[in-house]
């Protein structure tokens, strides 16, 4: 259903003049692009950013014929991360040690917090326990892994491992992290775990009270939210499904 409608708009940004600036038009492609493909799944979108990843790869980096434009390429690498073969990941994490671009850094990163199946999930712990990633990084893969995949038990390894990577983070990151990871959680469950997680080192991370306090505010409205609303979101969605025959999917 959410394909059906914004796939037409994504389309559309490939005429010129859609919007004012061209920077205001790749902005909301490159948005679109993940929304449809990373939170949507649509199916042709992702293959073809796979094809543009596997040849990026291929050819060391470099984008053939404008490919995969920067705008696009963390997504196109994170899609082929679940769905090309595995081979992919682990040629991705053998080319970061040589990437000296921060920017390119950064995507392979955002890709690699996408893994999907349980192996590969594996293999890119592996690479974030060592000393591979810098703290930056690894604290951008940390929120952007506990987004990613829902079911990879990501916030369960997060609050296994964060003695071990406490020291590993920017200080920054210590005292936001409450309310970072509390973005992408949503039960009364996981705001008792992050409390759980974060109170004892309230008087060691400068603004980690304030933050825990907010990112437990936050879980609670989320919370709330989907309490108010789902039941009428299901309602329609049913509705919908029993007029078209199915819900539409591509």
């Amino acid at each position: 259903y959410a394909v059906g409608i914004y796939l037409p708009l994504l389309r559309a940004l490939e005429q010129d003049g859609v919007l004012e600036t061209l920077a205001e038009q790749n902005l909301l492609r490159r948005n679109l692009t993940n929304f449809l493909t990373l939170e949507l799944g649509a199916p042709g979108l992702r293959r073809a950013l796979v094809s543009a990843a596997e040849q990026f790869l291929l050819t060391g980096g470099e984008s053939l014929a404008g490919e995969l434009d920067s705008d696009l390429r963390a997504v196109a690498l994170a899609v082929a991360v679940q769905d090309s073969d595995p081979q992919f990941t682990e040629s991705l994490i053998d080319f970061l040690p040589d990437t000296a671009d921060p920017q390119l850094r950064n995507d392979i990163v955002f890709a690699l917090a996408h893994a999907s199946s349980a192996s590969m999930v594996d293999t890119v712990r592996e690479l974030v326990v060592s000393d591979q990633l810098k703290s930056s990084e690894l604290s951008w893969y940390l929120h952007w892994s506990l987004d990613a995949v829902p079911g990879t038990s990501n916030w369960q390894w997060l609050q296994q491992n964060f003695e071990a990577l406490i020291p590993k983070l920017p200080d920054r990151v210590k005292g936001q992290g409450a309310l970072s990871f509390a973005r992408s959680l949503c039960s009364a469950q996981q705001a008792a775990e992050l409390e759980a997680l974060f109170s004892p080192y309230l008087g060691e991370f400068t603004g980690s009270a304030r933050n825990l306090e907010a990112g437990l505010e936050l879980i609670s409205l989320c919370m709330a939210f989907r309490d108010a609303h789902a039941e009428a979101a299901v309602r329609f969605f049913v509705a919908e499904s029993e007029q078209t025959g199915e819900i539409r999917t591509n």
